[in-house]
């Protein structure tokens, strides 16, 4: 029996997690502040009905297991984003409000109700999650820029899937920036939704949207060039069989690779964070004037 309960506490945890992945991070594309509402009303109460059953009061430390999923998904977070962009963020928020939840020893739907309008009222609705925090230390700066990938390669070398799902080599007569990208990646979504209109000013570069995935599980090529949320399809292309990716060495999205036109990487960068986006504008720029004097 006790076994049971701690399957039960376990499973719920990771509910939670799956939970905000669709409702709080953009891995749905109907992700808004509507949606982080219905998140965080999940959260709360079902919190109070986890905490009133049988499962959560025959166990011991019974929170503990409650924690597991949210604490695994906030550890996540750190290695994928910079630490400040933490500070305002939905998961931060809804993993606040679990702790909170948690921590309170007597709770009634009426309490409840009062803790989910608190996180509420603050966010999403009065806090916005992209809102600019002034500072990003010297050691985020060193690893978002730092050059651990195979730079001895040549675009030239490699061939892609289109929009018209052909397999083509790249047009090299100007400088090309590839970023790619995950649909499960929610760093990748922002940087879609937010830099693209920055790098569309300039003219005499070309900015394609790279797809690739770290794991088995992929979308299929057709909806890759389907994807919502990339609205300029001829952007997009699809690597093939991860011959660049794997040649490069990259484990993580995104990546910002800019190469000249002779097809050579002059300078690259990892992640992306709402809070810094005037920072990586200010490499993609860099980034442009290298490889526009090569």
């Amino acid at each position: 029996m006790k076994l049971l309960n701690y399957i039960i506490l376990i499973l719920y945890s990771f509910s939670l997690v799956v939970i905000w992945m669709f409702t709080l991070l953009n891995v749905s594309e109907n992700t808004n502040e509507l949606s982080a509402f219905i998140g965080y009303v999940f959260t709360c109460y079902s919190l109070y009905l986890i905490k009133e059953s049988t499962y959560y009061k025959n166990t011991k430390y019974p929170y503990i297991f409650v924690l597991i999923g949210p604490i695994m998904h906030m550890t996540a977070g750190f290695f994928a984003q910079p630490w400040e962009a933490l500070i305002i963020n939905k998961i931060t928020f809804g993993f606040l409000l679990v702790v909170l939840v948690l921590s309170l020893k007597k709770i009634n739907f009426k309490t409840t109700g009062i803790i989910l309008i608190f996180m509420c009222y603050f966010y999403p609705y009065h806090l916005d999650g992209s809102r600019p925090i002034n500072y990003l230390s010297t050691v985020d700066k060193h690893e978002i820029n730092k050059h651990n990938l195979d730079e001895d390669i040549n675009l030239k070398d490699f061939k892609f899937i289109n929009q018209n799902l052909d397999t083509v080599l790249l047009d090299m007569n100007k400088p090309i920036l590839i970023e790619t990208w995950n649909e499960t990646c929610a760093p990748c979504m922002y940087s879609i939704k937010e830099l693209e209109e920055f790098i569309d000013g300039y003219d005499q570069m070309q900015h394609v949207y790279m797809y690739e995935a770290l794991v088995d599980k992929r979308l299929s090529n057709e909806k890759v060039i389907d994807f919502k949320r990339i609205t300029n399809k001829s952007k997009i292309l699809i690597d093939v069989d991860d011959q660049f990716r794997t040649k490069l060495g990259m484990n993580s999205y995104p990546y910002f690779l800019m190469f000249n036109k002779e097809g050579n990487l002059v300078d690259y960068f990892a992640g992306y964070a709402p809070p810094f986006k005037d920072y990586f504008e200010e490499r993609i720029t860099e980034m442009y004037q290298k490889a526009s004097k090569n």
